[in-house]
């Protein structure tokens, strides 16, 4: 069961990307990748994490091509989704809603959107569950396994090009568990766009995104 606070799909920033995908195939290749992010990173990066991330880039590059995934090369070291003749102008939605759309395929897999989680049910070291609303409604979910995956809190700085719902509210279900959190100075923003009088504070429409006046 995928469980979300928004609709499925459409919480992340994914959905804002442009659709980028750092990915290299062959060995030299590899190495470069890891030179390059160990460097843009000003190697304050975990390294064990960017050489685990690139050796495993070419599985994944393959597993969305089996998708249909359209992907452009973008030498040396990536590649961009393809919109030519796509109803979509940014990449990102288009490689969220693939992804969306082969895991709607298994019986198996459930989607429960809506869910706002409000607390981790846990016992000593042991989770169990997650309680929150659904509609202002408490509800209670069980789990034998879970996978925790929260979205940032970019969202919560005034001007910002995050998805609106990113509000860190998963730093605080973390911290109530009593886990550390580390990295908490790199929030990433873009580098550029133009905060229009009128929208949320929490939107900036980047040029090709703004309306003929």
């Amino acid at each position: 069961m995928v469980v979300s606070k928004s609709s499925i799909g459409i919480g992340s920033n994914s959905i804002l990307a442009g659709g980028g995908l750092s990915f290299a195939i062959e060995e030299v290749d590899i190495e470069n990748l890891i030179k390059e992010t160990l460097s843009l990173g000003k190697y304050l990066n975990n390294r064990a994490l960017v050489n685990e991330l690139a050796r495993g880039g070419g599985k994944e590059f393959e597993f969305l091509r089996t998708l249909g995934l359209d992907l452009n090369h973008r030498p040396p070291l990536g590649y961009t989704v393809n919109l030519e003749n796509m109803r979509e102008n940014i990449g990102g939605r288009i490689l969220v809603k693939k992804l969306v759309q082969e895991a709607s395929k298994y019986e198996k897999i459930h989607f429960l959107p809506h869910f706002f989680v409000d607390k981790i049910l846990h016992r000593e070291d042991q989770v169990s569950g997650y309680s929150g609303l659904i509609k202002r409604v408490d509800h209670a979910l069980s789990f034998r396994n879970q996978c925790f995956g929260y979205r940032g809190g970019g969202g919560i700085y005034k001007r910002n090009d995050n998805f609106k719902r990113i509000l860190g509210d998963g730093y605080t279900l973390a911290l109530e568990m009593g886990l550390p959190l580390i990295d908490m100075e790199f929030v990433q923003f873009y580098p550029f766009g133009m905060a229009e009088p009128g929208v949320p504070q929490s939107m900036i429409y980047l040029p090709w995104q703004m309306r003929p006046s």
